[in-house]
């Protein structure tokens, strides 16, 4: 594993040259990996070259693209795991890092690997990148013992004036349960949505609330639970329970929603 995360690096260090077949730029939805990210209008999807490689943008007008690759990571469930040593080698002695940081992500605690880095003048460079002169933003996380790699490729001249783009775009990110790891109450919530809406109305209006408040708090109460449902998967609602509580997704939409009906 110490040298697969640099590899995903190294890959992605080498894609930044050309692709056949463009097509429209997207949202990507993964049901499969249990991620989504926007991707701007004006990047244009690419075909991969590399079984690894997820997907490949391109920006046509500013040259940068980007790439999400896929590697195994079997054995580690945080990319706070491996040392920057593990993260680079061998070649950590040749990379210029510029900016790194480590961040979570709020909702589902998944960690991210975040920096900015270049390869020092010699030979090395010279291997990856030839006559040019390129920078990079790579995005890390580590999911269902997955190593998720998103980089940015840019020349050093105009890096510093699309950064902030690239960073919208790794910002996006948004994670879900795989398929297959769902909550069992995701199937009621979603399939069954009117009915789970009309029991929770004939529940509440039974409590004497006018009928227009229960409208408004069941649709508030059962999205958020649904949203819940969605986000996280079974073990980690499980989890949660432990801490908050059996019936606490219910509590929780209920705190959320209660407004409605004052």
């Amino acid at each position: 594993m110490n040298k697969i995360i640099f590899y995903v690096l190294f890959i992605l260090t080498c894609n930044n040259i050309t692709y056949n077949e463009t097509a429209f730029a997207e949202t990507i939805h993964s049901d499969l990996y249990g991620f989504s990210i926007n991707i701007p209008d004006d990047w244009s999807k690419r075909k991969p070259t590399k079984s690894w490689t997820y997907l490949v943008y391109a920006n046509l007008t500013s040259g940068a693209n980007l790439n999400i690759n896929l590697m195994d990571a079997k054995g580690f469930s945080s990319i706070k795991q491996p040392t920057l040593e593990q993260i680079f080698s061998p070649y950590y002695e040749y990379v210029e890092l510029i900016d790194k940081t480590y961040e979570t992500d709020s909702l589902s605690n998944i960690d991210f690997f975040k920096c900015i880095y270049r390869w020092k003048d010699g030979d090395v460079k010279k291997q990856f990148e030839g006559k040019h002169k390129l920078q990079y933003y790579a995005v890390q996380w580590v999911k269902d013992e997955k190593l998720f790699t998103l980089t940015f490729t840019d020349s050093e001249r105009s890096f510093s004036k699309n950064i902030q783009k690239f960073k919208n775009i790794a910002n996006s990110i948004k994670f879900h349960a795989s398929n297959g790891e769902y909550w069992e109450g995701k199937k009621i919530l979603v399939d069954e949505r009117e009915k789970v809406i009309s029991a929770c109305e004939k529940g509440i209006s039974s409590r004497g609330f006018p009928y227009v408040k229960v409208q408004k708090y069941c649709e508030c109460s059962v999205n958020y639970m649904t949203e819940i449902a969605i986000k996280y998967t079974k073990n980690q609602i499980k989890k949660m329970a432990k801490i908050k509580g059996k019936d606490f997704i219910e509590k929780e939409a209920f705190q959320k929603c209660k407004h409605h009906l004052e």
